[in-house]
């Protein structure tokens, strides 16, 4: 048997490299086409090279066992085997990140004794039962989604990591609601429950400056910046500040989330208008690196929407208006928006909304070269 030139074998090794490249090339394509839609993020590039590799290798062990393996198998196996790398380093990635799976907001049987303070007709200082101090709202016939609005999206922030009040069902029994002048007669009309009005309750902090302490100014610019994140997810465009409460570590901001999902107008969340904006982006100025918002957006797809869905189905029908599909359809989108959240901010990037940001000179004309990675 003749033995084979060294030119002929390392023709034959350059031709194997270059089909594994194309190959390769082609499954990536693969990957930047097919993964977004399952709700899967796309990897780095050197990551998803190794995933593809890892995966053809692992197909063509398959096909030499076997002996024969058809085409549309051979690229299931592929297919399949780049799914699970990529969901194995999604875990991996968010395991840090979980937070509490039992949501804040409990249903723990609060009833109001006595109202302290009435802000308006619509905000009431009470106390409860439990021997908390909140601040108490009413469903209203004239603002049927703000209370859900202000209890899906606290959770939503809390998941994400960020400081929020904590929430409770309060009961307010139809006596003291009438001595604060409220009835379900006339316009707009209270929504009552049998004898009692189950209101949302906001628990008082004991101490709310305006200000963070100056060791807390670092923590509170990145919590800021996860403010941007979490109203950009939730299509809030409207200007909101945080307050400020005492810990033991100093003051840190926390987040009253009760102007999102496009201000309580859920149809327009629903269907978003292209001159609508996109998030409240004051925050920006802070920004100086992607990663600064990278880290945020991963927490914002981290969120686990099935105990958000929990949520959502608990709350009283009188905080959405008894419109159980438009709920249903709210939820949806909000999902549908993490998925898009990336694409989101690269889109404020490109449009100017971060002027602080650092770019690379050479490569501010790529587009690119901004596209936050996975």
């Amino acid at each position: 048997m003749k033995a084979m030139s060294p030119t002929r074998g390392s023709e034959n090794i350059e031709v194997a490299r270059i089909t594994e490249l194309v190959e390769t090339s082609e499954w990536f394509e693969w990957m930047r086409e097919e993964l977004p839609k399952g709700g899967i993020n796309l990897p780095g590039e050197e990551t998803a090279t190794l995933f593809v590799v890892n995966s053809v290798r692992y197909a063509e062990r398959v096909r030499e066992v076997y002996k024969h393996l058809p085409s549309n198998f051979y690229n299931l196996f592929i297919e399949a085997g780049i799914i699970h790398q990529c969901w194995n380093k999604h875990r991996t990635e968010y395991k840090h990140l979980s937070q509490n799976p039992d949501h804040q907001f409990k249903f723990t049987g609060i009833r109001a004794l006595r109202c302290l303070r009435s802000f308006n007709d619509h905000s009431h200082v009470m106390d409860g039962s439990d021997g908390n101090r909140y601040i108490v709202k009413f469903p209203k016939s004239d603002s049927e989604t703000l209370l859900a609005t202000e209890a899906l999206c606290t959770e939503i922030a809390r998941m994400m990591g960020l400081p929020t009040p904590r929430l409770n069902l309060v009961a307010v029994d139809r006596e003291l609601a009438r001595d604060l002048g409220i009835s379900t007669r006339g316009w707009p009309r209270y929504m009552l429950r049998g004898d009692s009005y189950q209101c949302l309750g906001r628990l008082v902090e004991s101490e709310v400056t305006d200000q963070p302490s100056r060791k807390m100014m670092n923590k509170a610019s990145k919590l800021l910046i996860g403010g941007l994140i979490f109203d950009i997810l939730t299509a809030n465009g409207t200007e909101r500040m945080p307050a400020y409460r005492m810990t033991e570590s100093g003051t840190e901001p926390f987040f009253l989330c009760d102007k999102s999902l496009m201000c309580g107008n859920w149809q327009a969340f629903i269907h978003p208008r292209s001159e609508d904006k996109i998030g409240n982006v004051t925050s920006a100025v802070d920004v100086r690196s992607v990663d600064q918002l990278d880290v945020w957006i991963k927490r914002a797809q981290g969120i686990d929407f099935n105990e958000v869905w929990k949520l959502a189905f608990e709350i009283p029908s009188e905080w959405y208006g008894g419109h159980r599909m438009l709920l249903t359809n709210v939820l949806c989108r909000l999902r549908e928006n993490a998925i898009v959240l990336k694409e989101s901010v690269n889109s404020l990037i490109h449009l100017g909304h971060f002027p602080y940001l650092k770019r690379d000179p050479e490569m501010a004309s790529n587009r690119s070269s901004l596209r936050l990675t996975a």
